[in-house]
């Protein structure tokens, strides 16, 4: 009932429209010149690229699960066939949101990182140590693309 009732909060005019002007870059789609972005045949946009790029990198220890950014959400976009989660999608979430304010920081970005943060906190995860894992995953992915 939380999950539906915050996803009508956030998705209503007024939010999208405050978001935006935070600089929030998640609704765009994704285009190459005019042409837009498929994915499995689903249209993406830039949240969904957010967990394209966390899932490309090591997976990392969020509570008792190893999070990938995309293997809590049975979303066709990010798999091939239905899947079972293998935790809650909450923590890929989490992830994303600590992926965006990295690297495309905007107020809204750290806005959201920070609410994060706190949800994180109150599940007895440490967030710190989250930000740590998922930088060290980030320069980890740059230094293999280097070589």
């Amino acid at each position: 009932m939380v999950k539906v009732g915050l996803a009508n909060c956030t998705n209503h005019a007024k939010t999208v429209k405050l978001k935006q002007g935070l600089g929030s870059i998640s609704l765009i789609p994704i285009k190459i010149g005019k042409r837009g972005v498929k994915v499995r045949n689903v249209w993406i946009h830039y949240h969904d690229l957010y967990h394209l790029e966390v899932a490309q990198l090591d997976r990392i220890q969020m509570g008792n699960y190893w999070v990938s950014g995309v293997n809590g959400i049975n979303g066709r976009v990010f798999h091939d066939a239905p899947i079972v989660e293998e935790y809650d999608s909450f923590l890929d979430e989490a992830r994303i949101a600590i992926h965006e304010s990295l690297t495309r920081p905007s107020a809204f970005s750290q806005l959201k990182l920070l609410c994060w943060l706190g949800l994180l906190l109150i599940q007895g995860i440490n967030p710190w140590a989250v930000i740590i894992r998922h930088m060290k995953s980030l320069k980890k992915k740059q230094a293999e693309l280097w070589l």
